[in-house]
């Protein structure tokens, strides 16, 4: 999961938001 999401923000970092609220709704 971890290696998936950084490969999405690397080339998108306008998802990185997205993918970093979805990161702490499951580990929160």
């Amino acid at each position: 999961i971890g290696p998936r999401r950084w490969r999405l923000v690397l080339p998108s970092p306008h998802f990185e938001s997205k993918l970093d609220i979805i990161d702490l709704v499951p580990a929160g």
